[in-house]
């Protein structure tokens, strides 16, 4: 009887370990995973936040403007409504900035150089399939990348 018992309390426990994930966010988008390297100076750079901003004025909210983050290799994965679930199919015009590591201020290190998309020269068309996208190269005085902006930068 209490063999039987046990086996009862572990298939229960197994049922509702099973059935406690949540299931995924379902935003109704069609996405495609999106990935790409960000060098700054020829170099691998961490925290450069990458963010794709839609040509197109009918995509709104999390579609408009997905985003990634560069690791310490420069990697970057786009998240739109999800981590790292891609990007929808279009024309984007990308941005870049970083902030100082534990910054209270969110000021980027790059000066704003590269935040505005009227002015980027970086364009990237998501396919309706996975993309890798080329190499981005970014050029700042190298000043930039140790030193926290001042009001003046």
């Amino acid at each position: 009887m209490a063999l039987l018992l046990r086996r009862c309390l572990l298939l229960i426990i197994a049922a509702l370990l099973t059935g406690c994930g949540e299931a995924p966010y379902d935003d109704g988008l069609l996405k495609h995973q999106v990935t790409g390297l960000v060098t700054v100076n020829g170099q691998p750079l961490d925290r450069v936040i990458v963010r794709f901003q839609s040509t197109d004025s009918s995509k709104t909210g999390n579609a408009a403007q997905p985003v990634g983050v560069t690791d310490a290799e420069g990697k970057f994965a786009l998240s739109t409504s999800a981590d790292e679930d891609g990007a929808v199919a279009g024309e984007y015009v990308v941005t870049f900035l970083r902030t100082a590591k534990n910054s209270e201020s969110g000021d980027d290190m790059f000066r704003n150089r590269f935040t505005k998309p009227a002015q980027s020269k970086h364009r990237v068309t998501v396919p309706d399939h996975d993309l890798e996208v080329p190499p981005i190269h970014l050029e700042v005085p190298a000043a930039w990348l140790t030193a926290a902006p001042r009001e003046e930068d």
